[in-house]
């Protein structure tokens, strides 16, 4: 209102008062009365009203597009005053009241679409990222609650922070069952693999300190804030934030925008995992129930001839043989089920310990040479490898697993290389298992090691698994803090790489 009634002023103000006071003259010719200034101000007011203009958020926005309103509005006023002085002798009161009328009309007419002309001229040179964030917030809400797909969200929740922001990056990090983090979707320079693991870097050292709505730029420039997203008292995921593109601080509307866009984010990524779970536990039971019931049915059979008939030696040797290959299969399959049921019911213990890389590996390549006599083994192990801060029988399984994959889906005669080195700079000691096999195409790298996630090519037909290996590799390795990644190129071969912390004195404290 206060700035509405100095709009409504200003021409009196500038034409009459001021030169008055400071030069002891007025601009405005003899004869004419503030009659004819005030329509100016009073049409001018009406449109202040009418336009809503006290709905503009930024004050510096809202006072220059004010000044150059009335820079405007003065410039009319002065054209015309110009024109009744030229003409001063042939104008009575009655055409004075007339004129005014006029030039308020004009005012009144004009405004809005000045109005309009200067805001885009302002926003055009110096408010180039304005934006309602209250409308972004209400649209984001709505498409949100149009998705069903898991990714969909975490890729709309990313690519709506960069668009509006002006962000050069952003990554979305949903927790798992195990408590660590997963990249669900990423944009800009945070697509980018090696800054995805500066990113997990930063969650060990979160503190309210680094946590929106402080900046996170303090321990990484390139980070401008690590929001939580969380209902209620369970956090769901992280969402982190690069600088923008242009290097602006972040203004008090983009604060607003980041919290509706937490709270919103939060309840969405929560439905959707909520969802998703009810999804795999379907999946489960029925992946569950036709892998079982193949073995079952073999051992069934087996046994039924062996009970009905006298087979000689060698074909009754099979018959068992069978029955205990099967039964092996069925083992395998309920410790894997086991498994992911403590994964992602957070049951997960772990014996932490110092642990003999070497012995662990020679272990497992003993037990997978005895289930294949068609592969060759290469082992280069570094000397003086320090021993890993693991839990023995869980490295034991990741291990054993990868070997396991490697034999499958490499061919016969195919070459298999386990090697081990140390890498002292990140404290830790790295394994890689590498084959010549298939190799995995792009489009399964990124589900890879999700659950029941089998590859789906000529090549794999025929080749047994339940797909929930990689999913225990990965979630094994990383509570015991380690990382797990691959290398791949199809139709080349795969290395696979696990990486875990190197034990010393003070580890298992």
């Amino acid at each position: 209102v206060l700035i509405s009634c100095l709009v409504a002023v200003s021409p009196f103000l500038f034409l009459s008062i001021l030169p008055e006071a400071i030069w002891e003259q007025t601009v405005l010719p003899p004869g004419f009365g503030i009659l004819f200034v005030v329509f100016i101000p009073l049409g001018m007011g009406y449109a202040v009203v009418t336009q809503k203009l006290m709905d503009i958020d930024v004050f510096i926005r809202r006072g220059a597009i004010y000044g150059l309103i009335t820079v405007v509005m003065a410039a009319i006023l002065s054209a015309a005053i110009f024109i009744v002085a030229t003409f001063r002798e042939s104008i009575g009161a009655p055409e004075e009241i007339i004129i005014a009328l006029a030039l308020g009309a004009i005012a009144t007419v004009l405004f809005g679409p000045a109005k309009k002309g200067i805001e885009i001229l302002i926003d055009r040179f110096f408010y180039k990222d304005r934006y309602d964030y209250r409308q972004i917030i209400q649209s984001l809400s709505i498409s949100l609650n149009k998705l069903k797909e898991f990714s969909d969200i975490s890729r709309l929740i990313v690519g709506t922070t960069v668009h509006t922001l002006n962000l050069s990056g952003s990554c979305l990090l949903v927790k798992t069952h195990s408590g660590s983090y997963d990249v669900s979707a990423a944009q800009g320079t945070f697509a980018d693999s090696s800054t995805q693991k500066q990113l997990m870097t930063l969650m060990p050292q979160r503190s309210n300190s680094i946590e929106f709505p402080n900046t996170a730029s303090t321990v990484n420039p390139d980070v401008a804030f690590l929001i939580p997203l969380a209902t209620g008292e369970k956090e769901v995921g992280i969402l982190c934030l690069s600088q923008k593109v242009s290097r602006q601080e972040f203004s008090s509307d983009d604060i607003y925008l980041l919290q509706g866009l937490a709270s919103v984010t939060a309840v969405a990524l929560h439905s959707a995992m909520l969802m998703r779970d009810v999804s795999i536990r379907d999946t489960f039971t029925s992946i569950a129930s036709h892998e079982l019931r193949t073995p079952l049915t073999s051992i069934s059979g087996y046994a039924e001839l062996l009970l009905k008939r006298e087979p000689p030696k060698e074909k009754r040797n099979s018959w068992l043989k069978n029955i205990i290959d099967n039964s092996q299969r069925i083992t395998s399959m309920v410790d894997d089920l086991l498994n992911i049921t403590r994964i992602q019911s957070g049951k997960v213990s772990m014996k932490l310990e110092g642990v003999k890389v070497s012995d662990t590996i020679d272990e497992q390549l003993d037990i997978i040479r005895a289930s294949t006599n068609k592969h060759k083994f290469a082992i280069d192990i570094e000397p003086d490898l320090p021993d890993a801060l693991v839990d023995r029988d869980k490295f034991g399984q990741v291990i054993g697993n990868l070997l396991s994959n490697a034999v499958k889906y490499s061919p016969n005669e195919g070459y298999i290389t386990v090697s081990a080195h140390k890498d002292l700079q990140r404290n830790r000691v790295v394994v890689s298992i590498a084959d010549n096999g298939i190799g995995i195409g792009p489009s399964d790298k990124d589900t890879l090691f999700t659950t029941f996630h089998r590859i789906q090519r000529p090549e794999t037909q025929g080749v047994r698994g339940s797909g929930l290996g990689l999913y225990i590799v990965k979630e094994w390795t990383e509570a015991m803090k380690g990382e797990v990644w691959l290398e791949s190129e199809l139709n080349k071969g795969s290395t696979f790489f696990v990486a875990i912390p190197i034990h010393n004195s003070n580890s298992e404290s």
